[in-house]
């Protein structure tokens, strides 16, 4: 599992990198990516928003990356990731239930919050244990 744990982390830092970058640096793509309209693309707010976005993506994939580094390290870095892949797989599946996007919309990320809380949840307590090792 610490394997698994590694490699899911690991590619969800480099998808969080991209994908945050992305959002803070080209919010009208960012947008473009989620469906938005022509008439979307023109509201300031939308586009600070994007940039705002991509700031807590950046820190999402830097605290992934600390993960998968030493997942042994810091066990509460695993339950802040599997809390916030909840509070994602919560927001995208309420976006999907009020019709405000479609699953070709979130679905990559559904994916990707799926393995990791699966990961974040299947090695919390094998890593507490690790980690109150002297």
């Amino acid at each position: 599992m610490r394997w698994y744990v590694r490699i899911v982390f690991g590619l969800n830092t480099v998808y969080q990198v991209v994908i945050g970058l992305i959002a803070l640096l080209a919010p009208l793509t960012m947008l473009g990516l989620y469906g938005a309209t022509d008439a979307d693309k023109q509201v300031v707010l939308l586009l600070a928003a994007m940039r705002g976005f991509g700031f807590y993506i950046l820190f999402g994939a830097v605290v992934s990356a600390l993960v998968a580094l030493d997942p042994d390290r810091h066990p509460v870095l695993l339950a802040l990731m599997a809390t916030l892949a909840v509070l994602t797989i919560v927001g995208w599946t309420l976006t999907l239930v009020f019709g405000e996007m479609k699953v070709a919309q979130v679905g990559i990320d559904l994916v990707v919050q799926a393995l990791l809380l699966v990961g974040a949840l299947g090695y919390y307590s094998q890593a507490k244990r690790a980690a109150a090792k002297p």
